[in-house]
C-alpha cells in the first residue's frame, strides 16, 4: 500500500465455482463465520454475495421447514470455491501479499412443487431418478443469478483497479512535481547564497586592497620621515664635529700667532723704522698704480655689466616676442574659429560636439602602453580626417597658415583645451600620466596634422607663459583681472595653487618635447623622412627647446620668481634624461652644479617655500647618483 491507498495488485480477482454437495448438512453452514465474526472490511462483491445467500436462505426456510421436504428435494449445500487468477505484478513494484477469501458454502436446493406430507413418503426417489430429473425454472433462475453476480463482481473489481491505478498515477505525478519544485527552490537558494558569498568576497578583497594601499602609503611616509630625520641628525652631528675641530684649530692657531707676533713685534718695529722712509715713497707710488688699476677694473666691470644687460634684454626680448607671437595666434583662432562656431555659422555642430566628446573620452581612457596609445591616436586621427577634404600625410600635411576648414580647426582647439585641462588636474597630481599624452601629440604631428602643433603651443602659452619661459609685466592702466589672465593665474587663486597648476601644464609640455621620434615612427604606416620633420614639428616642440628653456630660466630674472624651484625640479625629472641622451652627461653636469651652487647655496633660487627648494635639491642629488 502506498499513499495510504490500497494497491490494485492486492485485490484478488475472485471467480466463483458453484457446485452442489449433497452430504453437507445445514449445521455445517451455520458453523461458518458471519460478517461480525470474520473481522476486517468486506468488498462490495463479498457484501453482494452475502446478501444474496442470506435472502435465498430465508426464502428457502419459509417455503420448506420440514426434514421430509429436504429429503424429498435431495437437499444439500453448494460450495462456492475461490480460484485465484494468475496475474503478473509490475516489474517496478515489490510483489504484494494477496488476500485469500475463505470458502463460502451456499445452501441451495432444487425447486419442486410444494406438497404436504402427513407421514413418511411412500417411496423415496433414488439417485438415478434425481439425476434424470429435468431442471426446473428455479434452477435456471439460480444459474442466471450466479452468472450475473459473477459478472458484476468482475466489473466492480475492474473499476476499483482503474480507480486505484489513477490514484497511484496522480500521487506519483504530484510527488515528482513537488520534488522538482523543491529542487528548483534549493537550486535558487544555492545560487543566491553563492552570489552573496561572491559579493562578500569581492567587498572583502576591495577592503583588503584599500587597507594594504593605505598601510603601504603610511609605511613609505614613515620611511621617508625616518630617512629625513636620520639625515638631519647626521648632518647636525657632522656640523658639530666640524665646528669643534674648527674652534680647536682656531685656538691653537691663535696661540701660535700670539707667540709669533710677540717675537716678530720687535723685529718688525726695527725694520719699520729702517724701511719707513722707503715705504712712504713706495706707498705713494703704489697708491697711484692702485688708482689706475681700480679705474681700469671699474671700466671693465661697467662694460661687462652693460653687455650682460644688453644680452639679458635681448634674451628677454626674444622670449617676449615668442610669447606675443603665440598670443596673437590664439587671438586669431578665437576670432576666426571659436567665435564663428559659437555664433552658429558652422554646419554640423551636433556631429562636431559628438566628435569632441569622443576625443575627450579617448584622452581620459589612455594608459601608458603602446597598444593603447596607438589606438587612441588613430581614433583621434580618424575623427580629424572626417572634417578635411583629404587625409593628411607627412608629404602633404595640414598647415595653419593654409587656413584649414573651420570645423577641423575648432576640433584642434578643443583637443588642445582637453589636454591642458587634463594636465591641470590629473598630471599635476601624477607626473607619469603626461607621457602617454605627449606620445599621442607627437603621433598626430607625424601623421600629417602639423597645424595641431601651432594650435596646441599657442594655447599652452596662453594658459602658462612659463612654457616660453616668460612672465609678462603689467602695463600702465591695465586692469588687474586682465593682467592676471595674461600670466595664466585665475581670479582669487593662491600662489601655491597657481604654481602647482603651472607645473602640471609644464609637465605636459616637457613630455611632448622629450618624446623620442624614433620610437614613434615604427607605429606609423607612412613614416616621414628627415626632410619632412621640420615641417611637421615646430621648433618649440623639439628636444633643443628644453635646453633653451633651461638656459633662459637660469640666466634671467625668472630664477628668483616663486615658481622657479618647482618648475626646475619638473625639468630635471621629465626632460632631463632625454637632454642628457642628446647633449651628453658632461654638459648637463655643469648646469646642475651651477644650479646647486649658485642657485640653492647662493640663494638665487628662492622658491615659494623651503620645501620646494629641498625638492629641487633632492632632484639634483638624485641626478648625481
Amino acid at each position: 500500500m502506498r499513499f495510504a491507498v490500497p494497491d490494485s495488485d492486492s485485490d484478488d480477482l475472485v471467480s466463483l465455482d458453484l457446485s452442489y454437495i449433497s452430504d453437507t448438512s445445514e449445521e455445517e453452514y451455520d458453523d461458518l463465520p458471519g460478517p461480525s465474526e470474520r473481522g476486517g472490511p468486506r468488498s462490495h462483491l463479498g457484501k453482494t454475495i452475502r446478501a444474496y445467500i442470506d435472502s435465498s436462505a430465508s426464502e428457502s426456510e419459509l417455503e420448506m421447514n420440514s426434514e421430509d421436504e429436504v429429503d424429498l428435494l435431495g437437499g444439500g449445500w453448494g460450495i462456492i470455491r475461490e480460484s485465484k487468477p494468475k496475474t503478473k505484478s509490475n516489474t517496478w513494484r515489490e510483489p504484494k501479499s494477496q488476500t485469500k477469501l475463505s470458502s463460502i458454502r451456499v445452501k441451495t436446493r432444487p425447486l419442486t412443487p410444494k406438497t404436504s406430507w402427513k407421514g413418511k413418503a411412500k417411496a423415496e426417489p433414488s439417485i438415478s431418478d434425481l439425476l434424470l430429473e429435468e431442471l426446473t425454472e428455479y434452477d435456471d433462475w439460480l444459474k442466471i443469478t450466479e452468472e450475473s453476480v459473477w459478472r458484476e463482481g468482475q466489473e466492480q473489481a475492474r473499476d476499483r483497479r482503474s480507480a486505484l491505478w489513477e490514484i497511484k498515477t496522480n500521487a506519483r505525478a504530484e510527488m515528482r512535481e513537488n520534488q522538482g519544485m523543491k529542487a528548483t527552490r534549493e537550486e535558487e537558494e544555492m545560487r543566491r547564497m553563492i552570489e552573496a558569498m561572491d559579493i562578500r568576497r569581492h567587498r572583502e578583497d576591495e577592503e583588503r586592497a584599500q587597507q594594504f594601499a593605505e598601510r603601504e602609503k603610511r609605511l613609505w611616509e614613515n620611511i621617508d620621515a625616518a630617512i629625513r630625520e636620520a639625515e638631519r641628525k647626521e648632518a647636525d652631528a657632522n656640523a658639530a664635529v666640524l665646528e669643534a675641530e674648527r674652534r680647536k684649530k682656531a685656538e691653537e692657531n691663535a696661540k701660535i700667532a700670539a707667540r709669533e707676533k710677540a717675537v716678530l713685534a720687535a723685529k718688525a718695529e726695527a725694520e719699520r723704522r729702517v724701511q719707513e722712509a722707503a715705504a712712504q715713497s713706495r706707498a705713494k707710488k703704489d697708491a697711484e698704480e692702485a688708482e689706475q688699476r681700480r679705474a681700469a677694473e671699474a671700466k671693465r666691470a661697467e662694460d661687462a655689466n652693460a653687455a650682460a644687460k644688453l644680452r639679458a634684454a635681448d634674451e628677454k626680448e626674444q622670449t617676449a616676442a615668442e610669447w606675443r607671437t603665440r598670443v596673437e595666434v590664439q587671438k586669431r583662432m578665437k576670432e576666426e574659429v571659436i567665435e564663428p562656431f559659437k555664433q552658429g555659422s558652422v554646419e554640423g555642430k551636433a556631429e562636431i560636439r559628438k566628435a569632441m566628446r569622443l576625443m575627450t573620452r579617448g584622452l581620459g581612457q589612455v594608459v601608458n602602453t603602446k597598444s593603447s596609445i596607438v589606438r587612441v591616436t588613430e581614433d583621434i586621427q580618424g575623427i580629424l580626417n572626417t572634417y578635411l577634404p583629404s587625409p593628411p600625410t607627412p608629404a602633404s600635411p595640414t598647415i595653419l597658415e593654409q587656413r584649414p576648414p573651420v570645423a577641423y580647426c575648432y576640433l584642434l582647439s578643443h583637443l588642445s583645451k582637453a589636454l591642458i585641462k587634463q594636465a591641470e588636474h590629473e598630471i599635476a597630481a601624477n607626473t607619469d600620466a603626461a607621457f602617454p599624452l605627449g606620445r599621442i601629440v607627437v603621433g598626430l604631428l607625424l601623421r600629417g596634422h602639423a597645424a595641431f602643433g601651432e594650435v596646441l603651443f599657442a594655447r599652452l602659452v596662453k594658459k602658462c607663459p612659463w612654457v616660453v619661459p616668460y612672465y609678462p609685466s603689467r602695463q600702465p592702466n591695465q586692469p588687474r583681472e586682465e593682467y592676471e589672465k595674461s600670466t595664466g593665474r585665475g581670479s582669487d587663486e593662491s600662489v601655491s595653487d597657481y604654481i602647482i597648476r603651472m607645473g602640471g601644464i609644464l609637465t605636459l609640455y616637457f613630455s611632448i618635447v622629450q618624446t623620442s621620434l624614433g620610437s614613434m615612427v615604427s607605429s606609423i604606416a607612412v613614416a616621414p623622412t628627415p626632410d619632412q620633420l621640420p615641417v611637421l614639428i615646430i621648433p618649440p616642440l623639439r628636444v633643443p627647446a628644453a635646453w633653451t628653456w633651461l638656459s633662459n630660466m637660469l640666466r634671467g630674472p625668472l630664477i628668483s620668481a616663486p615658481p622657479a624651484a618647482h618648475l626646475l625640479a619638473i625639468w630635471i625629472k621629465v626632460a632631463g634624461p632625454e637632454v642628457i641622451r642628446v647633449y651628453g652627461h658632461r654638459q648637463v653636469e655643469k648646469i646642475m652644479e651651477a644650479m646647486y651652487r649658485e642657485g640653492l647655496e647662493g640663494g638665487r633660487i628662492k622658491g615659494n617655500a623651503e620645501s620646494e627648494r629641498q625638492k629641487l635639491g633632492l632632484a639634483i642629488e638624485g641626478w648625481r647618483d
